[in-house]
């Protein structure tokens, strides 16, 4: 492999970093022309809404919609089904640096995020949930705040591309 391929490749890894994360909610209304970042099994009837917008789905713990969640940066699309259970991590201190995605799967004891705290320490926040992660949503002001929504496996499928 030449120099040339390899730098593509590197800056095309780099390029992804930027993309970003697409989310769709079931909607019986829909018509009209498929996304094209969508499999032809859901080019009816799937939206596109804001990502943030999908903490409006929740009721209590439960979606009440059929969801997809697209991350271009890694390049996966999950199936969420309706009615499936929802865990909310709320991550909290000085400064929050994320170690997971939208998309991801996650188990319990997995490490989420370093925590910084105002003595300066640093600390691992671990999952207590086991599943993927639908949604990331960062909550203004201070100390540094995220809430992390994970979706149960049993209500969730990885869609091939």
């Amino acid at each position: 492999m030449g120099l040339t391929t390899r730098v593509n490749k590197f800056l095309d890894s780099i390029s992804k970093y930027y993309e970003g994360v697409s989310c769709y909610v079931r909607s019986k209304y829909k018509l009209g022309k498929c996304d094209e970042l969508l499999p032809k099994e859901f080019c009816e009837g799937f939206e596109r809404i804001d990502c943030i917008s999908l903490r409006d789905l929740i009721n209590g713990d439960v979606v009440r919609d059929e969801l997809l969640v697209r991350n271009d940066r890694l390049d996966v699309l999950i199936h969420v089904s309706r009615d499936a259970k929802v865990c909310i991590l709320e991550v909290s201190a000085r400064e929050v640096i994320l170690d997971v995605d939208e998309c991801m799967r996650v188990d319990e004891g997995d490490l989420l995020a370093y925590l910084i705290t105002g003595k300066g320490e640093v600390r691992g926040f671990q999952s207590r949930c086991k599943g993927y992660i639908v949604l990331i949503e960062e909550l203004v002001g201070r100390p540094q705040t995220y809430k992390i929504y994970v979706v149960g496996d049993e209500y969730v499928r990885e869609v091939r591309q």
